[in-house]
């Protein structure tokens, strides 16, 4: 599985852009951790506070501790990534890396804080925080991926 030098440039710059998102949720959140009261971002639609959400995705309950589920999720996609990177299949790849560190960022708040650090919150809509949005992104790459290599069969 040798890569040329472009292709090791485009995933650099693939880890590299990943890692500014990873980084910028765990900012987000010591923000959101040390916030005293909340931020009005664009008035009436968009807010920024801190929320701890102890349930799963979209604050479901799902009557186990999530974080044993998270995990062998991220172990499956490191896998399907290692396939992906063997195959060359940048799409994929670039959605697996997203997914995996959207979901490390969320399962660190759960191990550390006991419970998923939130701050966007949408107003009569939904609260999320930057890794929810990279786990969301990765999901709609993933189909994205899969029908461009339904289509190539």
């Amino acid at each position: 599985m040798a890569f040329s030098h472009k292709e090791i440039k485009k995933y650099l710059v693939l880890i590299i852009l990943a890692g500014c998102f990873f980084i910028g949720d765990r900012f987000l959140k010591i923000l959101a951790l040390n916030l005293n009261s909340e931020k009005v971002l664009i008035k009436d639609w968009l807010e920024f506070y801190l929320v701890k959400n102890s349930n799963g995705a979209f604050s479901l309950n799902y009557g186990f501790d999530i974080v044993w589920l998270a995990i062998i999720i991220i172990v499956i996609a490191l896998i399907w990534l290692r396939h992906a990177l063997q195959k060359k299949d940048f799409l994929r790849s670039l959605a697996l890396i997203i997914l995996v560190l959207g979901a490390l960022s969320n399962i660190y708040d759960r191990l550390i804080y006991g419970a998923v650090i939130d701050y966007l919150v949408l107003v009569n809509l939904s609260i999320f925080n930057l890794a929810d949005c990279l786990i969301v992104m990765a999901a709609g790459l993933l189909l994205i991926s899969e029908r461009d290599a339904k289509q190539k069969n």
